[in-house]
Formats: C-alpha cells, sequence, structure tokens
C-alpha cells in the first residue's frame, strides 16, 4: 500500500526508475522496477518483464560498444576476459550500469552470459558457465540461473544429462539412485 512515488523522501515524482537506477543499479533497480511496472499495469507478468529485461541488457551492452566505437565482438572479448579474471573489479559492467558493487546477480548475469557468447562465440560457453558456477557457489540464486544454463549449454551439446530419483523424507529428500539419460 506504499506509494514509491511519493513514500520515499527525495524521489522526483514520475522518476522513480531512474532514481532507484542512479542508488542500486543492478539487481535491485531491476526488480524494484518490475514490481513498479506490474503493480502499474505496464507489464502482466514476471516473465512478459523478464523478455524486457533481456532486450534492455542488450541495448545497454549494444550501447556500451558503440560508445566505446568497436564491435559488439571486440567487447564481449573483453568483458569475458575481464569477468574471468579472479581480481575482477566488476568496473566495465557496473560502468553500464547492469550492476552494483559487487558482480550482477541472478538472471542479469545469465542474459550477460549470453549476450557476450553470443557475440564472442570463440568462447567455451559450458566451461565458462562451469567456472562461474564454482566461483559463486555460495550465491544461491546465481547459482541457480547459472546451474539451469549449465545444464541447457549441456543438452544443447549433446551430453547425457544427470538425473536423481529423489523421495521424501520427512523433512529432507534422499537420493534413490542417479542415472545418465543420453543426449
Amino acid at each position: 500500500g506504499i506509494s514509491l512515488n511519493n513514500g520515499i523522501d527525495g524521489v522526483p515524482v514520475g522518476g522513480v526508475d531512474d532514481w532507484l537506477e542512479e542508488r542500486f543499479g543492478g539487481v535491485v533497480g531491476y526488480i524494484a522496477e518490475m514490481f513498479l511496472e506490474i503493480a502499474g499495469g505496464k507489464l502482466n507478468s514476471v516473465s512478459e518483464y523478464l523478455s524486457a529485461l533481456s532486450e534492455r541488457v542488450s541495448a545497454v551492452i549494444s550501447a556500451t560498444a558503440i560508445k566505446r566505437s568497436i564491435s559488439a565482438e571486440a567487447l564481449a572479448k573483453d568483458w569475458l576476459n575481464e569477468i574471468k579474471y579472479d581480481y575482477n573489479t566488476w568496473s566495465s559492467l557496473r560502468d553500464a550500469g547492469l550492476c552494483g558493487r559487487g558482480p550482477p546477480r541472478g538472471i542479469i548475469f545469465s542474459l550477460i552470459l549470453q549476450w557476450l557468447y553470443t557475440f564472442y562465440d570463440k568462447e567455451d560457453k559450458l566451461s565458462l558457465v562451469t567456472c562461474f558456477r564454482s566461483k559463486f557457489a555460495e550465491d544461491p540464486g546465481l547459482d541457480g540461473c547459472l546451474l539451469e544454463l549449465e545444464e541447457v549449454l549441456k543438452l544443447r551439446a549433446g551430453t547425457s544429462f544427470e538425473a536423481s530419483l529423489l523421495t521424501h523424507n520427512g523433512q529432507e529428500w534422499i537420493i534413490n539412485d542417479v542415472i545418465d539419460l543420453p543426449p
């Protein structure tokens, strides 16, 4: 029941999107914006918002390449090299407005990776996603998005798919069997 346009001191009426983006960037701004868009009737569902978000991420990255006067492939190569670096400060993605102080989270990171290796297809997509899953194992939201992406890439590569047969026992799930499904 709180009107974000009127309920937060210092937020200009009609400018809450820019206000959130300026202060939070990345995920917090996008999530708050999603709730505003759905609550305001501009969008009908989370999936509709995710589609719009994917287009926005692509537009931000494309605009960055144009601003730097380089090709999308050159930008993707630069960014992939930077984000793989162990001491990455995320400055490129921060400067583009795609994340806050830390790495981008969840679906935003997946969208960025998909865009980057679409334009720089020399990168081994599966090993890249597997690498990031190991780096961000403590972040369940990000790891879940990367796990989904990793499994999709495995299926596209024609590898077998590991499936577990689980049984619910009280408050926990027990693995009864693990099988490899053919590609």
